[in-house]
């Protein structure tokens, strides 16, 4: 490769990084002109004639002289008294598309049309015979009425001023657009704390915010998880190259807990080794690393992968860092906070078990009215989130009964109303003990009123209709019929078929009938076992973590 060459390639590389700036491609047409005041002197040598004496055709051939020392050759299509057309025969260039050296060129002609004849305006031709870059120009030498109607870049003293100014005020604007893309950055992640989200959560808001920076072409989040980094989120990764995004694990005990710390580092930092392979495939220019820290602990790695090999503006820079110093502490915050909370579905859960250990006709029967009620929900259609959520509630529906004292609850014979009314209020303290988790706020409705009954004659609030919450009425039809089927303290158990006609003699008045009907055909599945009912899992707060 000779001198020439190099020289090529590195001007098609830089190219490719000036098409991605924010640099306006007025502005980088200004450099052609620029590169024509320092050539203009080969335009006059060439002529060798004074600048009120040029010619069209004499600056045509000088034109010609001076482009091609780059291997950039046009050739005059027509010439008029005012305006001379090219056709770009050869450009060197041509294998980068760049925009911004069509515009470099362009400008190097313009500025010698301006420094001959003081103005030229380029306009490109936007035609059928324009088919790739670089394309067909005319370039008008003399100010005119078909000039001035044309789009085009005019080169005069005036307008250059003008396009100076306006160019400023692009760049300014362009600016102020990324200090509101990061302040958005900022508060779409800041919104987020609100409602405790949990790490996962936190890691997918960040990533969707890193999106809305242009300049970010692909960004990946690992979050530290014992002797791994963990890819939690992602954005701009194709489907094809997933595959090199690997978690970063190492099983290695002979090394020091340092060295282990700086190994895992080091190879989430570099996508455990795959870096040149995802920038191959994805079009990635460089890379960036910034360290997740919370009080002095590591506890992730942000990936970024930039469009352009330049360095990144500054205020982009430290936004991001500010922005991964508050997630940093964010997702600290979040791990305490599920800590906290498991420690509290632990004691909702001991005290589940311990309603089912003090009410002996009750054992299990929270287990069979949640997989009742999930069964029926699964009929129903609903979402797997909601189903999901639904079994949850069930299982802690009479949580409440902790409160109600263990020979009422064991009772052999029929309550009196005193202790029945005391037995009424267990759906109210079930509620007041879950709502201070703040995880389980969309399952306590579904706990408060899965006693109330369609025509207002349940408790605690006599409320009706679709007032009742779906939830609530589907546990309500689950929780009757596991009532009627098992045996208690002062009855016998009723068989399946009489359970659901008492249901259906409620239907529309007190159960809702769509739930019914849908329990009926949960009961009629042939694939339905009986001993499915039979739990030896012992609730935990696993099982309510939402």
């Amino acid at each position: 490769m000779d001198s020439k060459q190099l020289l090529t390639l590195i001007t098609g590389e830089l190219a490719k990084t000036i098409d991605d700036t924010l640099i306006p491609q007025t502005t980088i047409s200004s450099l052609g002109l620029k590169l024509a005041t320092q050539l203009n002197w080969r335009v006059k040598s060439a002529t060798g004639a004074a600048k009120n004496e040029m010619s069209g055709a004499s600056f045509i051939n000088a034109v010609a002289s001076v482009t091609s020392s780059f291997d950039y050759v046009i050739v005059p299509v027509t010439i008029g008294r005012s305006q001379i057309r090219y056709r770009v025969k050869n450009c060197p260039f041509k294998q980068y598309q760049s925009d911004s050296l069509c515009s470099v060129m362009k400008g190097l002609v313009g500025g010698l049309g301006f420094l001959s004849f003081g103005y030229s305006k380029l306009v490109t031709i936007i035609g059928p015979e324009q088919t790739v870059r670089p394309c067909t120009f005319d370039l008008y030498i003399t100010p005119s009425a078909e000039a001035d109607g044309k789009v085009g870049l005019e080169y005069s003293r005036g307008m250059i001023g003008l396009l100076k100014g306006e160019d400023e005020k692009y760049i300014s604007q362009q600016r102020q657009s990324r200090r509101k893309l990061i302040l958005g950055l900022f508060s779409n992640l800041a919104l987020s704390l609100r409602d405790n989200p949990s790490t996962k959560r936190l890691a997918q808001k960040f990533i969707e915010s890193l999106s809305c920076i242009p300049e970010i072409r692909i960004a990946a989040l690992y979050l530290r998880e014992d002797n791994a980094f963990v890819l939690e989120s992602d954005y701009g990764i194709p489907e094809e190259c997933r595959y090199l995004i690997k978690n970063v694990t190492l099983d290695n005990e002979s090394m020091t807990a340092a060295d282990r710390d700086n190994h895992l580092l080091t190879s989430a930092e570099e996508f455990n080794g795959e870096r040149r392979d995802i920038a191959n495939q994805t079009g990635v220019r460089s890379f960036a690393s910034i360290k997740i820290a919370s009080h002095d602990k590591i506890v992730g790695v942000l990936n970024i992968g930039w469009k352009s090999s330049v360095p990144i503006s500054p205020e982009i820079s430290e936004s991001l860092r500010a922005a991964c110093s508050l997630l940093g502490l964010s997702i600290d915050n979040s791990q305490m906070y599920a800590t906290l909370e498991h420690a509290c579905f632990n004691s909702i859960a001991v005290l589940n078990e311990l309603v089912n250990v003090v009410d002996h006709y009750s054992n299990n029967h929270s287990k069979r009215v949640a997989e009742i009620s999930r069964r029926i929900a699964v009929e129903m259609d609903l979402a797997q989130d909601d189903i999901d959520l639904l079994y949850k509630a069930a299982l802690i529906h009479d949580i409440g009964k902790v409160n109600v004292p263990p020979h009422i609850l064991n009772k052999p014979e029929q309550l009196t109303d005193e202790e029945f009314n005391i037995v009424k209020e267990h759906p109210v303290t079930g509620s007041k003990l879950l709502s201070p988790i703040a995880s389980l706020e969309s399952i306590v409705p579904a706990v408060l009123y899965h006693h109330e009954r369609l025509d207002g004659s349940g408790y605690p609030e006599g409320i009706t209709g679709d007032d009742i919450p779906l939830f609530a009425r589907i546990i309500a039809v689950a929780d009757t019929y596991d009532a009627m089927t098992a045996a208690r303290a002062y009855r016998e158990s009723i068989s399946k078929d009489t359970a659901i006609d008492e249901l259906v003699k409620g239907s529309d008045t007190k159960f809702d009938a769509v739930v019914i009907g849908a329990l009926i055909a949960v009961l009629n599945d042939q694939q339905l076992d009986e001993d499915i009912f039979q739990f030896d899992h012992r609730l935990t707060g696993e099982d309510l973590a939402i």
